[in-house]
């Protein structure tokens, strides 16, 4: 026999809207409390799913405008050297001055390159309409893989949010349901538990 019938009439009968003479209303508040949870994680969905679009749309359109950077050949004036102390080991980024020229007018800077690159060897640099060094544009898939952990960060956000409250405030509707168990116990004289003969 499967279980999903099961599991499902049972959350049926714990539903709040429920005529069940057990159910108490500190159990209907927190089954509202669960419903109201388990719809706002769902609600989130479209939500994150939004935020992801618009996070897209945001970087789409940085890289249209970077649309006008295209690599130029530029020739290193000196050997390469690393671009920060390393702490320990081997440094990680190499970088050396060069020039490159665009419409005939020469410019220069510190580019990035390979830890063996010597003086006279030649590297792809990217650069803006102004000539000057710039970065490389971002590609459609980066900004689509971007977009959808912006948007799964949101809903987990959000969803773990959810589950913390409702585990809190399970946690003090048990602490406050064995403290009235306690006190009826007392009333009746005895202490909790039944006596073993």
């Amino acid at each position: 026999m499967s279980e999903l019938p099961v599991v499902t009439t049972r959350l049926w009968r714990l539903a709040p809207w429920r005529h069940n003479e057990l159910m108490r209303s500190t159990d209907r508040f927190e089954s509202v409390v669960v419903l109201f949870a388990v719809v706002l994680a769902l609600l989130m969905v479209p939500i994150a799913g939004a935020v992801g679009t618009a996070t897209y749309d945001r970087l789409d359109l940085a890289t249209q405008a970077a649309q006008a950077r295209h690599p130029v050949v530029a020739v290193l004036v000196e050997n390469a050297g690393p671009s920060e102390k390393p702490t320990r080991g081997v440094p990680k980024h190499f970088r050396a001055p060069a020039r490159w020229w665009v419409n005939g007018v020469e410019h220069t800077g510190d580019v990035d390159t390979g830890p063996r690159a010597t003086a006279g060897q030649t590297v792809a640099v990217w650069i803006g309409p102004d000539g000057q060094q710039a970065s490389p544009p971002r590609s459609g898939a980066a900004n689509a893989a971007e977009a959808a952990a912006t948007a799964l960060v949101v809903w987990v956000a959000v969803t773990s949010g959810c589950a913390a409250v409702l585990l809190a405030f399970d946690w003090l509707a048990t602490k406050r349901r064995l403290a009235r168990w306690d006190r009826k116990w007392e009333r009746v004289g005895q202490s909790p538990g039944w006596t073993v003969a």
